[in-house]
């Protein structure tokens, strides 16, 4: 939009788009083009919202997963990633790659 000249403000979300929206008044041509790919993101950030909550709920009911969460930097997909191929060692509580023979 800034190629026609028309700067959007910054704005998270909802309020970028509504910036958009409030910008393309009058502009029926450019609309045309850039709703379209409005409603598309809108899209994605909705999905991705929904597949983030999942993948939470995921690793919430891991135990797995939440003992790697319990250490300091590790979220949901650092500990849903290192869940399978590593393994707990019941005995001590401590990650073991020997499970893979990584030791």
């Amino acid at each position: 939009m800034k190629t026609f000249g028309l700067v959007v403000s910054k704005g998270a979300g909802s309020v970028f788009e509504r910036n958009v929206r409030n910008l393309l008044q009058g502009e029926e041509k450019l609309a045309r083009i850039v709703v379209p790919t409005l409603r598309t993101r809108s899209d994605i950030r909705h999905r991705t919202a929904e597949l983030s909550k999942q993948l939470a709920a995921m690793a919430r009911s891991d135990q797995h997963c939440r003992l790697l969460m319990s250490m300091p930097g590790v979220g949901t997909v650092t500990a849903t990633a290192l869940q399978q191929p590593w393994r707990i060692r019941r005995t001590s509580g401590t990650l073991a790659p020997w499970a893979h023979g990584w030791a």
